[in-house]
């Protein structure tokens, strides 16, 4: 869906990111982090109108952020900010299903085609490019069958 044709006041926004807590494997067996080291994950829902937490996860150090998507009540007709480490595209697809929006960063190896570029946007207010574009992997495509806007 198209963003430009969205007034952010009227809608509700959020950020999604986690931060990773290194932890003592002795004290905690439990926060199994990455190569060996103990780690636990705050995954964070921030309503970005008021800096207000609406969600709080918290996972051992193992959990891939994208996970976190599957325990989301997705609010239709929100904006969704993430970093890339949340690209998953069943789930994305799951949150443009349910009439919610998402802004990402796309991973350097995503493959897609560009179907249609927008030439009439205003580079004065930072954008640089407008492309809808359809994923073009074998399992990405079918996991995300739309056209990104």
């Amino acid at each position: 869906m198209r963003l430009d044709y969205i007034a952010p006041q009227d809608h509700e926004i959020f950020a999604l990111d986690s931060t990773t807590i290194s932890c003592s494997l002795k004290l905690m067996s439990w926060a199994q982090g990455k190569y060996s080291k103990g780690a636990v994950k705050m995954h964070t829902l921030i309503d970005l109108r008021g800096s207000i937490p609406t969600f709080i996860h918290i996972t051992d150090g193992r959990c891939h952020d994208s996970n976190v998507l599957d325990l989301l009540n997705i609010v239709p007709g929100a904006i969704y900010t993430m970093d890339k480490a949340y690209v998953d595209f069943e789930a994305l697809n799951r949150i443009d299903s349910r009439c919610a929006f998402f802004v990402t960063r796309a991973k350097d190896n995503m493959k897609y085609e560009i179907v249609s570029i927008n030439f009439n946007i205003d580079q004065s207010i930072g954008l640089k490019e407008d492309h809808i574009i359809r994923l073009t992997g074998y399992k990405s495509q079918k996991l995300y069958p739309r056209n990104f806007a």
